[in-house]
């Protein structure tokens, strides 16, 4: 192995060990503060539930998520010559310029939000970038590779540029914490990611293809057949290749990289390592749509406390979207019938975010006010 591919691994399994367990104590003072709200018991439903969750991530009850940032990470992939997909890759880049130009849906979306766009090239078919250090109006250059391999055929990365991939995700993760942000939103651009994100949800969860393939962003039904094939093939493909790490301390982590490398992309790795790095730093993550769900999958196979962090937006229009989310054990915030990407569904969710939290702080307690509290009679139930 070589030297850079194994720092890379430690960075990974060292950034795992890391991941702390939220704050038990700071979450039930939440929970006892929301309850004490005059107003009807988890009536706010699951944004009661959000506060007490970043109250346990933060590790205290009085939550602030005022600085807020969304991380968009972009790459090309090689599937898109099998027709699963109604534009060329040459989109990828000129949907990500846009954004970080200030111009695309999620930064004007964003923007309403309050939150800063950071934009980063893990596996755009294009020369780097110039920009270096992350910085928000450019796009920030980790590229892993000029596009990935076309995953029905051959495998989406080398096992190198999979580990280059995570721990960038990592790495961009890290520099948000040290700018000072509370909350990270995920978001990707990526032309033709929603095949490889459904041939991950396929092989992780044994789904057939037909239940694991979507339109994504807008296939045709000759379309969604050869996409639903590419997903058998590359399913079949990765039981045929695929192989089976070490049975030790780091099985599942070494699990969740081969699968990336196998049938992901560059921007799905990176996700999944932002993950983990907010995770590692104490930050709540707020997930986009499907491709998020999917890469936080491979966070979660990598450490189940990384779960714990974790927060879905939106329940995007993919069919596999709601069995990835089911799995997870988590509820999105927000039905609306969405499949834009670009990290849209964290940004339409932070405003709900705020509200809750705003009536979470202000709003008088039931004594304050002279009421008789409502009894709580789903207490000690399952």
């Amino acid at each position: 192995m070589e030297e850079q591919e194994l720092a890379f691994r430690h960075f990974i399994y060292e950034t795992v060990e890391e991941i702390r367990q939220p704050d038990r104590e700071a979450a039930a003072a939440a929970r006892r503060c929301w309850d004490n709200i005059a107003k009807p018991l988890q009536g706010l439903g699951r944004l009661e539930d959000i506060v007490v969750q970043i109250a346990g991530i933060q590790r205290l009850p009085a939550i602030d998520i005022s600085r807020r940032a969304i991380l968009v990470l972009c790459g090309d992939h090689g599937v898109v010559s099998e027709g699963v997909t109604q534009t060329g890759s040459q989109i990828t880049k000129l949907v990500a310029e846009n954004i970080a130009d200030g111009k695309g849906c999620v930064s004007i979306m964003a923007k309403r939000a309050g939150a800063d766009v950071f934009v980063a090239d893990l596996g755009m078919d294009c020369p780097p970038y110039p920009q270096k250090e992350l910085a928000a109006g450019a796009i920030t250059d980790r590229k892993v590779c000029r596009g990935t391999g076309n995953i029905a055929a051959e495998r989406a990365m080398t096992r190198a540029e999979c580990l280059q991939a995570v721990a960038a995700g990592i790495g961009l993760a890290r520099d948000l914490a040290g700018k000072g942000y509370q909350l990270i939103g995920l978001g990707e651009m990526g032309i033709g990611n929603t095949t490889p994100a459904s041939s991950i949800a396929a092989i992780c969860y044994d789904l057939l293809p037909e239940l694991a393939a979507g339109k994504g962003a807008g296939l045709s039904a000759e379309g969604l057949e050869r996409k639903t094939e590419v997903i058998a093939r590359t399913k079949e493909r990765y039981w045929e290749e695929a192989q089976v790490p070490a049975q030790d301390a780091h099985f599942q982590i070494n699990v969740a990289l081969e699968l990336l490398s196998q049938a992901g992309g560059a921007e799905i790795a990176g996700l999944a390592g932002a993950c983990l790095g907010a995770a590692a730093c104490g930050i709540p993550v707020l997930l986009d749509g499907f491709i998020s769900d999917v890469a936080a999958a491979a966070a979660v196979l990598m450490s189940g406390r990384c779960r714990e962090y974790l927060i879905a937006s939106h329940l995007s229009s993919e069919p596999a979207a709601t069995i990835v989310l089911n799995m997870l054990k988590m509820q999105a915030i927000i039905d609306a019938d969405m499949h834009l990407g670009e990290g849209t569904g964290a940004a339409a969710a932070m405003p709900m975010l705020d509200m809750a939290a705003d009536v979470y702080r202000e709003m008088k307690s039931f004594s304050q006010l002279g009421m008789e509290a409502y009894q709580n009679h789903q207490a000690g139930k399952e």
